[in-house]
């Protein structure tokens, strides 16, 4: 078994070392696609790789970018190192990763990978030091499925039939501020890119509206979130774990700009058709809060702490868990001083 890591970079000379020295002790090759740096990355990049004795390949890549030489497109870049790594190498396994990531778990790799046999691993994605982790495909057998690709301008993902063995894997990469002085902001850079879509995919969609949460224009989020679900529910096909993150996510900032009764509907809709999004059910509960509905607020909150949390995308853990339970003393306080204002 090998496994090849592929990444991208830019001007990533303070990130590089970290990640490629956490990284290179699990890997038998490494891919690295650079999209323009102007400082030593590369040859950082060179000498930390022949330091692991790792063998690689070191490209720079411009065809997806503008004239201004901005990515316009991530996911092409990306797929030149899974073409790379698929066509020119004997590896089994594709790792992708970030320059501002490091490897965290387990400790033998290649162990566990033969250890527990699957098509796609669905890794840990560990965000910051206090533990918030989302779920991310990063690992995949390139032999078997020689399909699979990234897909999205920006936010880019792989594409892959569900027809095939994915796990739930016990591995974990961990994100790092990176360092990226003098370089275009993140959500400038991606809201300028998926505004440059004409028709977006569902994917995109749903990033333009988290970016433009993220800006602040919440009108301009909801547009979006609810394009998302009206194109669902027209028959595209969509990832349904996004689909329930359009709907609370649509409610929540319905709900802040002033439109009660379509977030109330649009949290409805979700939860009778899948009751486990605590998310939902908590939303239903701040409305009733607003409206001094105190048996509301008790019936929704009881409904949200019903279901376990689970990790799923950009899932809420403290909806499932303390958001609940203050609604539930806010009931409780609230009635207490009720029945003290009647004996009055």
């Amino acid at each position: 078994m090998k496994v090849g890591l592929g990444l991208i970079v830019r001007n990533e000379a303070i990130d590089i070392p970290k990640c490629l020295n956490s990284f290179l002790p699990q890997v038998d090759f490494c891919c690295i696609i650079d999209t323009g740096s102007t400082d030593n990355t590369i040859e950082i990049c060179e000498g930390i790789l022949k330091q692991h004795n790792c063998p690689y390949h070191i490209e720079t890549f411009l065809d997806a970018s503008d004239d201004q030489k901005r990515i316009m497109d991530f996911s092409r870049c990306r797929n030149q190192y899974v073409n790379f790594i698929k066509y020119h190498t004997d590896c089994d396994y594709i790792f992708t990763c970030d320059a501002d990531d490091t490897y965290e778990y387990p400790a033998n790799l290649k162990e566990y990978l033969n250890s527990n046999p699957a098509d796609l691993y669905n890794i840990k994605y560990i965000l910051n030091d206090n533990g918030v982790m989302i779920q991310s495909y990063k690992i995949w057998n390139c032999k078997i499925n020689t399909s699979i690709k990234f897909v999205g301008r920006v936010h880019e993902t792989l594409a892959f039939t569900w027809d095939i063995k994915i796990l739930e894997a016990e591995i974990a990469i961990k994100h790092h501020p990176g360092h990226h002085d003098g370089q275009e902001h993140g959500t400038q850079r991606n809201l300028r890119i998926l505004k440059d879509e004409i028709y977006p995919p569902l994917r995109s969609l749903f990033y333009w509206a988290n970016e433009n949460v993220d800006a602040g224009n919440h009108k301009e989020a909801i547009k979006w979130y609810v394009e998302y679900i009206r194109r669902a529910r027209e028959g595209e096909n969509v990832w349904f774990v996004e689909l329930a993150h359009c709907f609370f996510r649509a409610a929540r900032w319905l709900q802040h700009v002033g439109h009660t009764d379509q977030a109330i509907a649009l949290s409805q809709e979700l939860l009778a058709f899948d009751p486990t999004w605590s998310e939902s059910w908590c939303e239903l509960a701040h409305i009733a809060m607003q409206k001094n509905d105190i048996t509301s607020v008790r019936k929704y909150a009881l409904k949200a702490l019903e279901n376990p949390w689970i990790l799923r995308l950009f899932s809420e853990k403290d909806k499932y868990t303390t958001t609940p339970a203050n609604m539930l003393m806010f009931c409780d306080a609230a009635e207490k001083q009720s029945k003290n204002s009647s004996l009055k």
